[in-house]
Parts: structure tokens; C-alpha cells; sequence
């Protein structure tokens, strides 16, 4: 994994996503305008290069917005009829991890008799419980 690069301006943390798909050289261009506009207002700090900047931001986020949208939207449509992998990309969107729901095993069997024993043992206490409230009915 590419490590990612992080860069401090008017307490905000911007990191360049060098590991994203969506991420085009069109995006690393306005990105590295926006850096040398950034770095032009630390060095002059004149109001018109932070306005310069400021737009330069706002411009950078749009068309990251828009990139990112047209290929999610892309990666939907290329998959509409195969649901495992339509499923798979809106769980990537919503950030949603596979994690296994099971308990820790060693293998599957024995997990699934422990499962089978602890279902066995339930239906037979219900049962036990049901004999002894008829008999308490009874008497």
C-alpha cells in the first residue's frame, strides 16, 4: 500500500489519495495547482492568493465529487446484471466490512454439532418445562 501524504493549511488535513481507482491524473494536476497556489499565499500572504486558493479548493472539490460519482456510477452500471459484484461495490460505498458473524471455531463441523447440541439441549429443557407445567396443571 502506497503510503498517503498529508499536507496542514488552515487547520485542515488534506491527504492525496494515491490508492483510490477514481483518482485521475486530471484530479493530481488540479491537486498540485492547488498546492503551489497554497504555497504562494504562505509566502506572499496576500489576500488575492488566498482568494486565488480558496477557489482553487472549492474547484478541486467539485471535480473530485464529479469524478467520483461518474465512476461508482460506471462500476454500477457495468454490473446491473451480476448482483454479487452490484452488492460487493455498494458495500465498498458504504464502507460496510465482511466480517464473519460466527463465533471463533477450529473447524466448521465442530461448530455447526455445537450448534446442533446447544438447539438439542434448548428443545428438550422447553419440553421438560412443558411436562412439569402439566403436571403442576394436573394436580
Amino acid at each position: 500500500m502506497t503510503p498517503r501524504r498529508t499536507f496542514l493549511f488552515e487547520n485542515k488535513i488534506h491527504h492525496r489519495a494515491y490508492n483510490c481507482n477514481w483518482f485521475t491524473d486530471e484530479l493530481g494536476a488540479l491537486q498540485h495547482h492547488k498546492r503551489k497556489l497554497e504555497r504562494k499565499h504562505k509566502s506572499t500572504r496576500l489576500t488575492i492568493d488566498l482568494q486565488l486558493y480558496k477557489e482553487e479548493c472549492a474547484n478541486y472539490e467539485s471535480v473530485c465529487m464529479q469524478t467520483k460519482r461518474n465512476y461508482f456510477t460506471n462500476q454500477v452500471m457495468d454490473c446491473l446484471n451480476d448482483y454479487s459484484m452490484l452488492f460487493s461495490i455498494i458495500n465498498k460505498l458504504l464502507h460496510r466490512s465482511t466480517t464473519s458473524q460466527l463465533p471463533s471455531h477450529d473447524s466448521a463441523a465442530s461448530l455447526a454439532q455445537e450448534f446442533a447440541d446447544f438447539f438439542d439441549n434448548k428443545i428438550v429443557k422447553i419440553n421438560d418445562q412443558l411436562d412439569s407445567m402439566k403436571s403442576a396443571d394436573t394436580c
